[in-house]
């Protein structure tokens, strides 16, 4: 009798949409990918990893979405493949893919201009062979998520003035200006 053993995932996250591991927009998740006999779902050959880890990210406003990978320093995965979604998560319609975020660096890479919402991201390893640990790394930018009110009062002036957006860790540049001063 042989026995033999497989390796469970830690932490095992939801293989669906319907699954989907609830995650923050600008926070950092530790996932992991296991690999397969080269076989999909349906029994056919396929060239990426059989487990996929789906995430439900919930953008409160307008901004950019950017969501990648990198590899912890215990049992990396050297090549993750992302796919974001939109609230329908249809498999065969993605927003926006990437296997690859450059030269030298088989983690992906996503930033996507998003509406408020919510998406599903699909976490895979980049071929059917691949297993181990990544970090997943989602940030966000609002537009405009905040409204600074700039006034000045008799003795001077402030550029930009009115109501003046504000992304979320973004810099605004303000000018005073005080009057000449008058004898």
């Amino acid at each position: 009798m042989f026995l033999t053993a497989a390796r469970a995932e830690s932490p095992d996250f939801g293989d669906q949409c319907g699954d989907a591991e609830v995650i923050a927009p600008n926070s950092i998740t530790n996932g992991y990918i296991t690999k397969g006999d080269g076989c999909n779902s349906w029994g056919l050959w396929s060239s990426e990893s059989p487990d996929k880890d789906f995430f439900k990210i919930t953008v409160p406003d307008s901004g950019t979405l950017t969501i990648y990978t990198t590899n912890p320093a215990s049992s990396p995965i050297f090549d993750t493949l992302g796919r974001l979604y939109d609230s329908d998560c249809h498999w065969w319609d993605p927003l926006a893919a990437n296997d690859d975020a450059g030269t030298g660096n088989e983690n992906f890479l996503i930033s996507e201009s998003v509406g408020p919402g919510d998406y599903y991201l699909r976490v895979a390893g980049g071929h059917w062979n691949m297993e181990g640990g990544y970090k997943l790394h989602v940030e966000f930018a609002g537009t405009n998520a905040h409204t600074i009110m700039a006034g000045a009062a008799s003795g001077g002036s402030i550029s930009p003035s009115g109501a003046v957006g504000a992304s979320d860790h973004g810099i605004q540049t303000f000018t005073i200006t005080p009057d000449a001063c008058t004898g």
